[in-house]
């Protein structure tokens, strides 16, 4: 007898999916759960999809928060798209969120010519090892975003985004890689000047407590955390979004005064309230085979 239960009905399929994409889903996400075209226009004419672009799609409601407007601009945008300039400066929290226009940057040869409150930037160098995902959006990365947005920034906007992004750790060595691969880039020089005014000399490290926490889910099977991520006014070191828990070292330990610890807690309490899990490393734990440190991980990804 088969198991009705097995296959999970398509509007909680269309759920997940736009849970975890600021309520956001395309019609070729939707096609590949198996919806038709029929389908998706039924679902819009009774109003469980309203269309905020061709092929992209609210659900349930067009009460959305900003996230979502970017969330759509990237999928409109076409294949190889990413959220880019300000718009992604936004996204990592370097900067404000800007009036205007959506930025997006695609390959030259992808996406539409035009898009009604769209700014389509286009790039001949455009590497994947540039664009990352993060809360469900394609961006580029930190240390691309920092680049193409000192190219089109006034000067102390672009200042403040490159002191941000130094003092919570959300660049490294990496930053230098870019800017050597994009030697002509007209933001270049500015991002260098800028990043020697904020403390860089490009000898930065991944932080010790990283390096850990990414070794050890390499050896025990645990999907690879986002690291230095800001959440709730503070940065963690090891997030996993899609399972709301964070990898966080000992206060005590890693940290080392007592205000530390307690600024820790703090936080840890703060995202508990959130529906935020955090898994706190000792170094006494981190000098063991790192076995209970993987179980706690993955109880709290159960939970």
């Amino acid at each position: 007898m088969t198991d009705k239960r097995a296959t999970p009905p398509i509007d909680l399929l269309i759920a997940r999916l736009a849970s975890r994409q600021h309520g956001v889903v395309s019609a070729q996400q939707l096609a590949e759960l198996g919806l038709s075209r029929e389908t998706i226009s039924r679902l819009v004419r009774i109003g469980r999809l309203h269309r905020l672009h061709r092929g992209v799609y609210a659900v349930g409601h067009t009460a959305l928060r900003w996230e979502a407007a970017y969330v759509a601009a990237v999928m409109v945008a076409g294949e190889g798209a990413a959220l880019s300039h300000a718009s992604a400066a936004a996204w990592w929290g370097i900067r404000p969120r800007p009036s205007g226009n959506v930025h997006i940057t695609v390959p030259s040869t992808n996406g539409r010519k035009r898009h009604r409150h769209l700014t389509i930037h286009r790039s001949r160098n455009l590497p994947p090892h540039e664009i990352t995902t993060r809360d469900g959006l394609i961006v580029t990365t930190v240390a691309r975003t920092l680049l193409d947005y000192t190219n089109t920034a006034p000067r102390h906007l672009a200042d403040r985004a490159v002191e941000v992004a130094v003092s919570r750790r959300l660049v490294g060595a990496e930053v230098h890689d870019v800017m050597r691969a994009h030697p002509n880039a007209p933001g270049g020089a500015t991002l260098k000047a800028l990043l020697l005014e904020h403390g860089d000399h490009g000898n930065w490290r991944q932080s010790d407590f990283e390096a850990y926490i990414v070794d050890l889910c390499r050896s025990h099977g645990i999907p690879l955390p986002q690291t230095n991520v800001p959440l709730l006014g503070a940065v963690v070191d090891a997030y996993w979004p899609d399972h709301r828990v964070v990898a966080e070292p000992d206060g005590m330990t890693w940290h080392g005064t007592r205000a530390a610890a307690r600024r820790d807690r703090r936080n840890d309490g703060n995202r508990m309230a959130n529906g935020i899990i955090t898994v706190r490393v000792t170094d006494e734990q981190a000098q063991q085979d790192g076995r209970a440190v993987a179980a706690a991980i993955r109880g709290a990804m159960r939970r």
